[in-house]
């Protein structure tokens, strides 16, 4: 009996300093972003510990993360490969386009 108060005084205090599911998937993808504070971290980790689901997610970000990396980094420029890909006459009407937006908005 006292193990069960100790334990549900235990979850009570976890519910107070964790955060919840939908917080850890926003804190997770914060943390990409930008260094969190280290209350947030600390609750991120051990959320995470915990909670496959969370752990689940925040490997899935990650792993995005660096397939983009990944990509953005085989290729060397962008903008030739758009170019590559685009018919001479496309990207002309594009730059005209472009150009009298520019105008128009000025």
């Amino acid at each position: 009996m006292k193990e069960y108060k100790a334990m549900k005084s235990l979850s009570k205090i976890m519910n107070y300093v964790l955060p919840d599911c939908k917080e850890v998937a926003e804190l997770s993808s914060n943390s990409l972003d930008e260094i969190l504070p280290f209350k947030k971290r600390l609750g991120l980790k051990l959320h995470i510990i915990m909670c496959k689901f969370c752990r689940r997610n925040n490997e899935q970000l990650y792993l995005i993360r660096e397939l983009i990396r990944k990509k953005l980094s085989s290729s060397e420029n962008g903008s030739t490969e758009v170019n590559r890909r685009l018919s001479e006459e496309s990207r002309q009407r594009i730059a005209s386009l472009l150009k009298s937006n520019d105008i128009s908005h000025s």
